[in-house]
């Protein structure tokens, strides 16, 4: 099989650059070089930084995502806990966490189940 009808890029194309011999190369033509060869050499560490970061997201992404999932799963559960709590407690008491209650959501979670009793208290 000819290397041009394999639909896969070879093996060394997923491979990542060293970025010791592209700062040695840029180094060296800030010492000495034209400002072409400056921005030439710029350009390939640019580059094969760019590379190598896009790579290690791709690489790393499935797991990033998986963890990220399970936390807002997580996140999304004890919300659920603090709100069945609130809800226990009266319209006074909820009014009183809105007004002066401890963090952003518990203020938002009393201010929901306020909102939802006075919508059901109008529905009815």
């Amino acid at each position: 099989m000819n290397d041009q009808d394999d639909p896969l890029p070879s093996q060394e194309f997923f491979s990542s650059f060293s970025l010791k011999d592209a700062w040695e190369d840029m180094k060296g033509e800030f010492q000495s070089g034209t400002t072409k060869s400056k921005a030439t050499a710029t350009a390939k560490l640019l580059g094969k930084t760019l590379w190598n970061v896009g790579r290690h997201v791709a690489k790393n992404a499935p797991a990033h995502l998986a963890k990220a999932k399970e936390s807002l799963e997580r996140e999304k559960a004890e919300q659920e806990q603090r709100k069945r709590s609130l809800a226990r407690k009266s319209n006074a008491e909820l009014i009183e966490i809105v007004k002066a209650g401890g963090d952003d959501l518990e203020r938002r979670l009393a201010y929901s189940i306020l909102k939802e009793r006075k919508e059901a208290n109008e529905r009815a």
